[in-house]
């Protein structure tokens, strides 16, 4: 089994760019078990529904910077700040050696709360 592990840097936005590498990482053979370190609590119910993400580590200190303490992955992705010359995806992804970098990524959210909330509007 390959591991990796991506150490997200920044705030909500830099976390939902970061989601895109997991599925890529698993696609092109990098990695068979993805995780992810984030340093916002907030951030973890909304990756947790990205069934390309194993796990999400946070050690309850809340920094745009958070830091891996634990070792024993094949790849560790430290992210940076983004520089916004190209579009983050691809920034991130390229950072992360994916071979074929693509600017989408999905937003997995929770369908029970989508259908809740879709109603309310009506």
């Amino acid at each position: 089994m390959i591991s990796a592990v991506v150490i997200c840097y920044g705030y909500l936005g830099d976390h939902l760019f970061a989601s895109s590498l997991a599925k890529k990482l698993i696609e092109e053979g990098h990695a068979n078990k993805v995780d992810y370190v984030v340093g916002f609590p907030q951030v973890i119910p909304l990756l947790q529904l990205n069934p390309y993400i194993n796990q999400i580590l946070f050690d309850g200190t809340v920094t745009p910077n958070p830091q891996l303490h634990s070792r024993g992955y094949n790849k560790i992705i430290q992210l940076r700040p983004l520089s916004f010359v190209e579009q983050p995806c691809i920034e991130y992804q390229k950072l992360a050696g994916i071979q074929n970098p693509t600017p989408e990524f999905t937003v997995y959210t929770d369908t029970s709360l989508d259908e809740k909330f879709k109603k309310e509007l009506e």
